[in-house]
């Protein structure tokens, strides 16, 4: 009466391995934010403070609290493992505010390259 059939616990098991391999994408994600950030702290050391290029506004709104979060998961691992002082700290969030701006808005180099044809810069249709 009470017993569920082997069928009607597979819709279960399949929604399980979705979320394990969501899970398994997002720390891979993670994983390549903070590559990013480690690369990108490297270079910013290298620059005086004053002389850091201004960053670009967000443009993808949308993206910004995820983002934001897999970075701030990112940010505690990294200063757990480092015992930074005031300027190298500042260095790390402009690293990371850097990386940030890059993934919402895209690199340089992505926001240069020309629309596909048919389209305009905006992403419309001619």
């Amino acid at each position: 009466m009470g017993t569920t059939r082997d069928d009607e616990q597979k819709p279960n098991a399949t929604f399980t391995t979705e979320e394990e391999m969501e899970t398994r994408q997002q720390r891979e994600q993670i994983y390549k934010l903070k590559e990013k950030i480690e690369r990108m702290y490297y270079q910013v050391t290298q620059i005086a403070i004053d002389k850091r290029p201004k960053l670009q506004k967000l443009q993808n709104m949308f993206k910004i609290k995820l983002i934001a979060k897999m970075t701030n998961k990112e940010m505690e691992e990294i200063l757990d493992e480092k015992n930074l002082n005031i300027t190298e700290l500042n260095h790390l969030i402009y690293a990371a505010a850097t990386v940030i701006t890059e993934e919402i808005n895209g690199t340089a180099e992505q926001r240069s390259k020309p629309p596909p044809l048919g389209q305009t810069h905006t992403g419309e249709h001619k």
